[in-house]
């Protein structure tokens, strides 16, 4: 019978422990980037067999290429502000090399084994603590799946998605790949087939979704202008804004949206899902309950009762 260490591991245990150790993810992932601190990125590295990177590359089902980016960008964790110019020089390449691998760059992002943040200037990365997590398990990090969802979790995803927008941890262009897969991902919804027969263009798609998420999110029934202009490019939002106020939207024409009114003006810069819309939309969910809510802090007025006024003879007249 073995004996047992303190901490009650046989002599079997920690052999076991430290082979595991030996082929884990990170131990591959820490020597490649050894490899890449004394080489640098160049055609040789590339063509010179590496187990490791091999090794990498077969477990997150990624390129070498790829293996090679995601241990550089991994080698700066937890820094959540990495800069393609300190990638360039870690992989001691010069900008014009490193924008050729902008293609495996986003592959990468589009597994959401890095983040992209757009701010004014440039480009900022990050990897997630999710991918991290796993990495200390030895786990391949999986995005959760967004296929048949219940209509509430596929409604928190599209709120996850605008947060992420407005976050600027999604591009645009990704972020409107990824609301256009969530639909194709559920087709089993109303709400989802609903949508695709309205047959409008992206970025009406992306504006009709706004109006769906600030209505069920947040019960806003009063959308303006600066509910919008943060989830938008700033030449698009231009376009959507003209096409609001002068009512030549494609939502206008499907009898989606309608202006609100301040007394008996109609209000072209307020606007808000017509009822018709939420009927059809939104039939898997109990609207009646939440557009009650939304009116419970006023009284009908069957309710009031009628109370006779007297008036000066002046303003009588």
């Amino acid at each position: 019978m073995e004996s047992k260490n303190l901490f009650g591991e046989t002599e079997s245990d920690v052999v076991m422990l430290k082979l595991q150790q030996e082929n884990s993810l990170l131990n591959s992932i820490e020597k490649l980037v050894d490899v890449i601190k004394e080489n640098g990125l160049n055609d040789e590295l590339l063509q010179m067999p590496d187990d490791n990177r091999k090794s990498i590359a077969n477990a997150l089902q990624i390129t070498e290429l790829q293996a090679i980016l995601f241990a550089t960008f991994l080698n700066r964790t937890p820094e959540n502000r990495i800069l393609i110019k300190e990638i360039s020089e870690d992989l001691k390449c010069s900008n014009f090399r490193i924008w050729r691998y902008m293609g495996d760059i986003e592959a990468l992002a589009k597994r959401h084994f890095i983040r992209c943040r757009k701010n004014d200037k440039e480009l900022e990365y990050r990897v997630p603590n999710e991918v991290l997590n796993a990495l200390r398990n030895n786990q391949v990090y999986q995005p959760q799946s967004t296929k048949n969802l219940s209509v509430e979790d596929f409604f928190a995803r599209i709120d996850q998605l605008f947060v992420e927008l407005r976050d600027d941890t999604l591009t645009y262009e990704d972020f409107s790949c990824e609301m256009l897969d969530l639909l194709n991902d559920n087709p089993q919804l109303h709400f989802s087939k609903q949508i695709k027969n309205l047959n409008l263009s992206d970025s009406n798609l992306i504006l009709c979704l706004r109006f769906c998420n600030l209505f069920i999110e947040s019960e806003i029934d009063n959308i303006r202008f600066f509910d919008l202009d943060d989830y938008f490019p700033k030449r698009e939002f231009r376009d959507i804004k003209s096409s609001l106020s002068n009512k030549s939207n494609q939502l206008f024409d499907r009898k989606i949206i309608e202006c609100n009114n301040d007394g008996s003006f109609e209000n072209r810069s307020s606007y808000r899902l017509t009822d018709k819309a939420k009927e059809d939309l939104f039939s898997e969910l109990n609207i009646a309950n939440r557009q009650a809510k939304a009116k419970k802090d006023l009284m009908p007025f069957e309710n009031i009762a009628v109370k006779q006024l007297f008036y000066n003879e002046k303003e009588q007249k």
